[in-house]
């Protein structure tokens, strides 16, 4: 006796289209793919998704909606900072979705939750509401930044190390501080860099809200 199918309902096709996106990237999803991969025809998917821009922007909407935001003990700059390392962690394995963020639309009240627990760790500095603005935002472009630069696949082609062999034509004593810094370079974690920028960034915010509480 053949088992039922499940029913196809629009958390199955995104479950399925966040499955191949992880797998193959967003290059590899289209409506005849997920349609494939859930084992119906392309066309039943639209009872449920407009299209494959609206799949996007709701697979964005998922990710987002469960990003841990639970920074209880943490004052507002380490929970700014745990949100853009949970950002990070959540978008790492998946870049292609990254760069869809720019014009990912929330559209579910779970991600307006998300939102505002973020934004509600961030009024506590006291910064005026621009301020606020900018720092949500920029921390969230600058992940993004940070997750598209260190997943960066090289070149297919030999040619760039190869022509940058090839100019160096300099000795030790020319570069002395690149010298100098070679062993860190090799061994720093780039995880490292990305730590560095969003705790810098938040160090800013909080010389920015000190003279505004001595007030």
């Amino acid at each position: 006796m053949m088992r039922a199918r499940p029913a196809l309902t629009r958390a199955r096709v995104l479950d399925a289209a966040l499955a191949i996106v992880d797998a193959e990237g967003l290059d590899g999803l289209s409506m005849r793919r997920l349609g494939r991969e859930l084992g119906v025809e392309a066309m039943s998917l639209y009872h449920h998704v407009r299209d494959k821009d609206d799949v996007v922007n709701a697979l964005n909407v998922l990710v987002l909606s469960q990003l841990d935001t639970d920074t209880d003990g943490l004052d507002w700059p380490d929970a700014l900072v745990a949100f853009a390392e949970r950002l990070y962690a959540a978008y790492l394995p998946r870049p292609s979705l990254a760069r869809a963020l720019t014009w990912t639309v929330p559209t579910t009240p779970e991600l307006l939750t998300t939102m505002d627990r973020v934004l509600a760790r961030l009024a506590e500095s006291g910064l005026p509401p621009a301020v606020q603005v900018s720092a949500f935002r920029g921390v969230i472009a600058s992940t993004v930044g940070f997750v598209l630069v260190h997943t960066d696949p090289p070149p297919a082609s030999e040619r760039v190390a190869g022509r940058a062999g090839e100019e160096r034509g300099l000795s030790p004593a020319d570069t002395p501080h690149l010298v100098a810094l070679a062993p860190a370079l090799e061994s720093t974690p780039l995880i490292d860099d990305f730590r560095f920028a969003v705790r810098a960034s938040v160090d800013a915010l909080v010389a920015m809200s000190r003279p505004r509480r001595r007030r």
